[in-house]
């Protein structure tokens, strides 16, 4: 059986976050170097668009979460 490893690219917590050719390369490069060992090797990518333009670019899906309290004098959500 072969030992299992996942990758996360976890979510983040932008105010103005947009996806212009982000992909997480270090993660990119290290699941290719794992590639060369027998691992069942898994990526998951949370900040993946829901909706993909042109260019392999898109937007990420947004939701309103409260502000951390050092951040609560920004105008923004």
């Amino acid at each position: 059986m072969k030992p299992k490893c996942i990758l996360i690219n976890p979510w983040i917590y932008d105010f103005a976050a947009v996806n212009l050719w982000s992909r997480p390369l270090g993660l990119l490069k290290l699941a290719e170097y794992l590639s060369r060992f027998a691992l069942d090797l898994k990526l998951i990518d949370c900040l993946d668009m829901f909706k993909e333009k042109r260019y392999g670019m898109g937007k990420y899906p947004k939701e309103i979460v409260k502000k951390p309290e050092l951040l609560k004098d920004v105008p923004r959500y």
